[in-house]
């Protein structure tokens, strides 16, 4: 029996997992990040220098990196970790308009006989501002930009979440991730 029209080559179902490979590191990767970043901003709430800010915070990523780098200003118990932890998160936070491309997106693939590295991917969501004004963000990137983004962001995330294990060892705070 013959395959229908639709069916994907060999080599284009090839180049789709990879996308998809790709699109999923990008989420597990943020997802690792936002959960560590909730995990010092509660931590943050047991130490005597912190009491004066607000450690509130939502399921923006942006809004925690913002309360980790609020809680990095004072002096207390994170301050030897605070340049790392900069450094790393804002390498992390540089890739949010990915993640939520990634998360929230429509992503439209190229043609069934024109795939490789260097075809292009779109990503398309709409956004709601204030005032209710809808707008169609549109991300173009080829296949190859977003890989070497997507690999980019888990690497930036793996040095984020290496600084925080190693600060909860050194400073004996409760354990960090369930057994």
């Amino acid at each position: 029996m013959a395959e229908p029209a639709s069916a994907l080559s060999a080599e284009a179902s090839a180049f789709m997992d990879k996308l998809f490979d790709a699109r999923g590191g990008t989420l597990l990767a943020f997802a690792q990040v936002e959960w560590f970043l909730a995990k010092i901003i509660l931590e943050a709430k047991e130490f005597e220098q912190y009491q004066g800010i607000d450690l509130s915070f939502s399921q923006d990523a942006e809004k925690r990196a913002s309360k980790v780098e609020a809680l990095l200003d004072v002096k207390g118990p994170f301050t030897p970790y605070a340049d790392k932890l900069r450094s790393s998160l804002d390498e992390v936070m540089n890739f949010v308009e990915l993640r939520g491309f990634a998360a929230h997106g429509l992503l439209v693939r190229p043609e069934p006989d024109n795939f490789s590295l260097s075809s292009p991917i779109h990503f398309r969501m709409f956004r709601m501002f204030k005032g209710g004004e809808l707008i169609e963000g549109k991300l173009n990137l080829t296949m190859k930009q977003y890989t070497d983004q997507q690999t980019a962001l888990s690497t930036a995330a793996r040095k984020f979440v290496a600084v925080v294990r190693k600060m909860w060892v050194e400073l004996e705070l409760k354990q960090l991730e369930p057994e």
